[in-house]
């Protein structure tokens, strides 16, 4: 198999106190995904991925002119 396809990455990351149970998790990324995060995770984790995954960033008009329009498309 292509070393390209047999690649795979991941980090474990470790919160929380000395006496709490280890926080784990593991981003793996094959084949061109990013596996869910969220299946790595512990049932005793309480952390929600809605914030992060549906956040609404601002919208900005973008007026630009004729003479804008020209200079970036000369004909």
């Amino acid at each position: 198999m292509s070393p390209t396809f047999s690649r795979a990455e991941h980090t474990v990351v470790n919160v929380g106190e000395e006496e709490s149970p280890r926080l784990i998790t593991c981003v793996k990324a094959s084949q061109g995904f990013d596996w869910n995060l969220e299946i790595f995770l512990p049932s005793y984790a309480d952390y929600h991925f809605d914030d992060l995954e549906r956040r609404q960033d601002p919208v900005e008009d973008i007026i630009v002119t004729e003479e804008e329009v020209e200079k970036m498309f000369p004909s």
